[in-house]
């Protein structure tokens, strides 16, 4: 049984999560904090550029960096909705359904929004 709770109850961020795989390094996870709100939006759009270019590589490449990005700060549903994003730009058979990006976007939104929030926060 898992420890985490069902996806539905689980916070945009699972920060001792995070923490824990950082040693408790709170100063380090502040510092991936700062990354993540400065390059995170920057990675969206260019994964929306590619979409909207057709481009199903470049648009992999952007949500698989967008992943790694969110696995790092604890963000697991984001994490989760960009390998699914990616999996179907790496498959050639699919198209990626319009209402999983917007699901991407609202994950996003609701991470930055809590990182945003929690900034000056003790972790």
């Amino acid at each position: 049984m898992s420890n985490h709770p069902p996806e539905e109850n689980r916070p945009p961020i699972d920060h001792s999560t995070a923490l824990g795989h950082l040693e408790g390094d709170r100063e380090l996870l502040r510092e991936i904090h700062a990354v993540f709100l400065e390059e995170a939006p920057r990675q969206f759009r260019q994964l929306q550029a590619a979409l909207a270019n057709e481009d199903r590589e470049r648009s992999a490449r952007h949500a698989h960096t967008l992943k790694g990005m969110a696995g790092q700060i604890g963000a697991f549903l984001l994490e989760k909705a960009c390998r699914h994003l990616e999996a179907t730009l790496l498959n050639e058979t699919g198209d990626p359904d319009p209402e999983s990006i917007r699901q991407l976007a609202r994950l996003l939104e609701q991470v930055l929004a809590e990182l945003t929030s929690s900034e000056n926060a003790p972790l």
